[in-house]
């Protein structure tokens, strides 16, 4: 009796690490990889300097390329960026969101197709950012700063032309007279740094929703997500690495 007792304890044990091992798996490979790699980015918003501050050194320990903080006087080889990634991990989870439960994190991940060899690729998404600026600051704070994420170009440039059109300096998008224009009003103010302090942000992901996790598809769909800071401040941290 004792050695069958034995055996289904035995059995139970092997099957729950069987489980756990293929939930690990299943995590692990949650979003598959294309034969082409993964352009993957980071847009983070924190409550004070010192979390912005872990989150770039983690990040530039992983070989991650830092665009904001941004430094004119050393800017990364990349700038301020295109907004062409395939794969942006979100994470918002210290600040006030205005449509509950969306301050959270996630991943958005472009879909997988074949290309013209059959290979298995991750298609791109196409980021835009744009800000009004916050007066008579330096380092250059952001008042409202609004992104967006897009399948194709055309509708990534029209964002960007609306958002121009607005008054907004758009100085992430695959436009670059527009991001040209951004970046010289910039450095027309004689300030060499932008912190990445912003007083709200507006992310719009109408256009993705089905690529969001299950949870946020809805609320996704139906308008742009609001964030605001805890404190005086949202303190953004942007980064992009090549896998």
């Amino acid at each position: 009796m004792k050695q069958i007792h034995q055996k289904v304890l035995t059995t139970l044990l092997s099957t729950f690490l069987l489980l756990i091992l293929l939930s690990g798996s299943n995590i692990a490979f949650a979003q598959p990889v294309g034969s082409d790699g993964l352009d993957t980015a980071q847009t983070s918003f924190y409550n004070n300097q010192s979390d912005q501050t872990i989150k770039v050194d983690t990040l530039s320990n992983l070989g991650y390329e830092i665009s904001v903080p941004f430094d004119f006087n050393d800017p990364p080889p990349g700038g301020l960026g295109d907004g062409v990634v395939q794969q942006i991990v979100f994470d918002f989870q210290q600040v006030e969101s205005l449509i509950p439960g969306t301050d959270d994190l996630f991943t958005v991940t472009g879909s997988l197709s074949r290309d013209d060899e059959g290979k298995l690729v991750t298609e791109k998404l196409y980021g835009v950012v744009a800000g009004r600026l916050k007066p008579d600051t330096c380092p250059i704070e952001i008042e409202d700063t609004q992104i967006g994420l897009y399948k194709n170009t055309g509708l990534a440039n029209k964002k960007a032309e609306d958002l121009d059109k607005q008054g907004y300096l758009v100085y992430v998008s695959i436009n670059t007279e527009l991001q040209k224009k951004a970046i010289d009003a910039l450095k027309n103010l004689n300030c060499t740094s932008i912190d990445g302090l912003t007083k709200k942000v507006t992310v719009d992901f109408k256009k993705v929703f089905e690529l969001l996790p299950p949870r946020l598809q809805q609320p996704a769909r139906e308008r742009p997500f609001v964030y605001f800071p805890q404190g005086d401040s949202i303190y953004l941290v942007n980064a992009r690495k090549l896998y």
